[in-house]
């Protein structure tokens, strides 16, 4: 596994993308990538993004932001 790739990926048979991290794992905690193909995150959004990723994924940002 590459840890260096993350991004939006559709692990399985699942209908929404979940967000994988350097550690492989999705910020929601239902997922692990692996062989999940992931597409880097270019910062759109879509219906099909997870929730509960997209949630955390904003969070993440906005205390980036604030440093």
């Amino acid at each position: 596994m590459d840890v260096d790739e993350t991004g939006w990926g559709f692990p399985g048979l699942v209908g929404k993308a979940h967000w994988f991290g350097p550690d492989g794992r999705s910020p929601c905690g239902r997922w692990a990538r692996l062989r999940t193909h992931v597409m880097p995150d270019d910062g759109s959004r879509s219906p099909d993004d997870c929730t509960a990723c997209r949630r955390k994924l904003d969070v993440q940002e906005a205390r980036k932001g604030r440093r």
